[in-house]
């Protein structure tokens, strides 16, 4: 008997069972669903920054503030003069403290005309999904900069 129909029915469930279906059910989608950087050979620092930014809490002003009790639209970014929301996407794309770092890090792939022309979501998911190495790079040292400069 399945589980959602052991638990509508009030049955009474083998727990030996129920745990091992629980565990294949799971096991098949965290494999289905892994992101690729998960299982990439890179340092585990990196893996751990990458994971910070997709789960959303890097230390970003848009994270940070909230403990403040600052609304979002003050959440503006201290490093640069574009008076934007310090947000992932800023910090990946946007913020000119650190182009000379997308620069050499990324090349010129984020600035060719067609990168630009796409939408502000096609922008964000592009280092995600082309350039895991160079992104965990990219904030390894853009986090390095924000520690010296708030020291």
């Amino acid at each position: 008997m399945r589980l959602d129909g052991a638990f509508n029915t009030k049955q009474t469930v083998n727990l030996s069972a129920a745990k091992q279906s629980i565990i294949v059910f799971y096991d098949a989608l965290w494999k289905q669903d892994i992101e690729s950087y998960l299982s990439m050979e890179i340092p585990k620092y990196h893996r751990s920054l990458l994971v910070h930014l997709r789960t959303g809490i890097l230390p970003l002003r848009i994270e940070t503030s909230i403990f403040l009790g600052e609304s979002e639209h003050i959440r503006l970014c201290n490093f640069c003069d574009l008076h934007t929301i310090e947000n992932e996407t800023h910090f990946v794309l946007q913020c000119t403290k650190y182009n000379d770092l997308r620069q050499q890090i990324f090349g010129d792939r984020l600035q060719e005309t067609d990168f630009n022309s796409v939408s502000l979501s096609e922008q964000s998911s592009f280092p995600m999904n082309n350039k895991v190495r160079q992104l965990s790079k990219y904030i390894q040292a853009a986090y390095l900069r924000r520690s010296i400069l708030y020291n």
